[in-house]
């Protein structure tokens, strides 16, 4: 994966949650899958980055052989075009206020997209400290906010888990970029789905 970022393109916030919008490279090491683009928005708050996917943005693909420069290009082109749009989502999701039901909802199946399964029940604990954010800037419950919270404890671990009735585990962070992306991309849809 190579993550491209333009330093003076920059979101700015009102309340200094910056953010720079990336385009994401993904590759296969044996040349056997084509490349795939994918947008990405980098936090300045938490030095975390999310992978933009929703129902109207899907990510672009170019097959290794016989492509030119100039379809590189337009696909470049069409990712840095949809920017504005990404931008809507982000505003939408600031002024979108979450029930303290909403919030837990949202954890929950967090968990779920991260687990990969339908089905688990956390404890209260879990999802107490799913929802528990680590900085200043991120305490709010606009779904943008709460959104990265979870994000980034889903994606980078470092809290503590336990199904109903069993041990608590430690959550490691996600090491392959492969899974990354993919859970990235289901907890965005998660949550525009809110909107």
């Amino acid at each position: 994966m190579v993550a491209f970022q333009n330093p003076e393109i920059k979101i700015t916030s009102k309340d200094g949650d910056d953010a720079y919008p990336r385009i994401l490279l993904t590759n296969s090491h044996d040349g056997m899958q084509a490349f795939k683009f994918s947008v990405g928005i980098f936090r300045l708050v938490c030095s975390n980055g999310l992978v933009v996917a929703d129902e109207k943005f899907s990510d672009f693909k170019i097959k290794h052989k016989g492509y030119s420069f100039e379809e590189l290009r337009n696909v470049v082109r069409q990712a840095v075009e949809d920017l504005p749009n990404r931008v809507q989502v982000m505003n939408d999701m600031k002024s979108r206020i979450l029930t303290i039901t909403e919030k837990r909802k949202l954890a929950i199946d967090a968990m779920l997209i991260r687990a990969g399964v339908n089905t688990l029940q956390y404890d209260e604990e879990t999802i107490d400290e799913i929802l528990e954010p680590k900085r200043k800037a991120d305490k709010g419950d606009d779904l943008w906010r709460v959104f990265n919270v979870v994000q980034e404890k889903i994606t980078q671990g470092e809290f503590h888990a336990a199904l109903k009735g069993a041990k608590v585990r430690k959550v490691r962070k996600i090491s392959s970029f492969e899974k990354d992306i993919k859970v990235n991309k289901e907890l965005f849809k998660l949550a525009t789905n809110l909107i």
